[in-house]
């Protein structure tokens, strides 16, 4: 009898500690120990923690490759980066020398503003000297003097320069 009410007291312990959901070795006592034994509770936490261990490979993996994901985009960005940066030098260095171009002719063009300025204003001067020779050889009686050769040549030589002046204008 007294064997019959140890089994039953120990088929009522375990029967109660099979009903309890913490399957741990480390925190079950003696009865619930034996209760998850045999109720299977020890392969149940065992399936579950593999099932959790799975679980958590497959989302390292996943982080893993949505790591190298972005890493890979911002290798990419990076590279478009360093190329719109050499782009953009290519243009600054561009627009400089377009600048200095533009500069230069600037430069030439006020130039080419003075010489012709200078070149109209010895042309007028001219114009204004042989119109006043020819008054004065109209007016001139035979008996005058003629022009001497260096105000010929003087003449001339004006008339030159002049000529040369408007020929590198254009």
């Amino acid at each position: 009898m007294k064997l019959a009410r140890f089994l039953l007291m120990g088929a009522t312990a375990a029967l109660l500690s099979a009903c309890s959901s913490d399957c741990n070795p480390g925190k079950a006592g003696f009865v619930s120990g034996l209760g998850c034994s045999l109720g299977g509770g020890y392969q149940q936490r065992e399936t579950n923690l593999r099932q959790g261990a799975a679980q958590a490979q497959s989302e390292a993996l996943v982080e893993q490759m949505n790591a190298a994901r972005a890493q890979n985009e911002a290798f990419d960005a990076q590279k478009s980066l360093e190329q719109a940066r050499q782009e953009m030098a290519q243009l600054d260095s561009t627009l400089d020398d377009l600048n200095l171009r533009l500069e230069t002719l600037r430069k030439r063009a006020s130039v080419d503003r003075t010489a012709l300025h200078r070149a109209e204003n010895d042309y007028k001067a001219l114009r204004e000297q042989q119109r006043q020779r020819r008054i004065q050889l109209q007016t001139q009686s035979p008996t005058q003097a003629a022009p001497t050769r260096a105000e010929i040549e003087s003449f001339r030589a004006r008339e030159d320069r002049l000529l040369e002046a408007l020929d590198r204008m254009m």
